[in-house]
Formats: C-alpha cells, structure tokens, sequence
C-alpha cells in the first residue's frame, strides 16, 4: 500500500466515525412530543367503547355502571386503565399514550362521571 492511499483510508475511517459519532448523537436526543390533555386522549381512545357501551364498558352517560368504580382509589382505576381489565386492552389501546396521558384521561372521565346530570329549566322542544 503505498503512502498516499494510507492517508486517504485513514482519512477516510476518521470521517466516518464522525459521521457515526454524530448520527448517535442526534439519534439519541430524546424526542419530547407535547403531552395530549385527558379530553383529547378520551375523545380518541376511550369514547369508541365507552361513549356506546361496547362488550361491558361502562357507558360514560351511566351512572349506575359507574358507581362501583367511583368507591375505588384512583390508584386502581389508572392500574386498570394502564394494564387493562376485562375486555378493555392495555392503555386502552392507546400504544403510544404515557401513564401520565392515561391518568389524565381517567380523571377527565371521572370529572364527568361524577358531575350531576343537568336538569332543562324547561323541556327542549322541536323548533316549528
């Protein structure tokens, strides 16, 4: 091998572990998406069984199904929704949904399950 085909391949193996060094880098940053609020990971993920009732899931609109599990902890109810239960997959099928965005949506749930169900002053009628 002569000497300028030396240099060339030890330039060569320098510049392609710089090119190595800094796609690791880069590829290592970690990548912060902004966190969905409880509305928006329920609206997406929860309300397709719960907004219907779908194979047992208590209906958001029913207060009786919810009852039992508004005696529970919160702890219980984010490992249920986390791990899943029953027919209900894990993270409620959300596979890219954080425990943090899972505990929202079961507190924005239960903001809604737990509020009273409003009374119309007057019964809504048809327009004519």
């Amino acid at each position: 091998m002569t000497r300028y085909s030396s240099i060339i391949l030890s330039v060569t193996l320098v510049l392609t572990s710089f090119v190595s060094l800094a796609a690791f880098a880069v590829n290592a940053q970690p990548t912060t998406k902004p966190a969905r609020d409880g509305q928006a990971v329920y609206g997406r993920y929860c309300a397709a069984c719960h907004g219907r009732g779908m194979r047992g899931a208590p209906k958001l609109t029913d207060a009786s199904a919810w009852a039992p599990r508004l005696e529970q902890d919160k702890a219980t109810l984010y490992a249920h929704s986390i791990q899943g239960i029953g027919w209900m997959p894990t993270r409620g099928g959300c596979s890219t949904c954080t425990d943090e965005e899972i505990k929202a949506a079961v507190d924005y749930l239960l903001t809604i399950v737990a509020r009273p169900t409003p009374v119309p002053a007057e019964p809504i009628r048809a327009p004519q």
